[in-house]
């Protein structure tokens, strides 16, 4: 599930800041440290009208149907079901698509974004697991 860290680290550490614990870029073990930012819940989005309205404050972490991305260049992608395969950032979009970021990197898709169409209904399953973190 998208949420299980969601769960875990922001509740009992919390979340760190880029100043607080930057990438290093180097293998090694992670150091514990509380973080400056706590949560104390989460609300799960199901429906295409929620995520559209939770998306106007915040990106939302979503789960899509991935198996046809990586035929995925430029455009607004269309070729896909409803099994929820991959754990994609949801940023932004229009009245035409929604844009997700990816984590394979900036050269695949739009550097490291895609267009998925937006047609009213869960497009790739966007809309049917999204979740987003409540500060305390």
């Amino acid at each position: 599930q998208l949420h299980r860290s969601q769960r875990y680290l922001p509740f009992y550490l919390g979340i760190q800041t880029n100043a607080s614990y930057p990438y290093t870029g180097v293998a090694g073990s992670c150091k514990v440290a509380l973080g400056l930012f706590k949560i104390k819940g989460s609300v799960n989005v199901n429906k295409c009208t929620d995520l559209e309205n939770a998306l106007t404050g915040r990106p939302i972490p979503v789960a899509v149907d991935g198996r046809n991305f990586q035929t995925y260049s430029k455009g607004i992608f269309d070729d896909c079901q409803n099994t929820l395969t991959l754990a994609v950032l949801l940023v932004g979009g229009t009245d035409q698509y929604y844009r997700i970021k990816l984590s394979w990197g900036d050269r695949f898709g739009e550097a490291g974004y895609m267009r998925l169409i937006r047609t009213g209904k869960s497009t790739c399953g966007i809309c049917d697991a999204g979740t987003y973190p409540l500060p305390a």
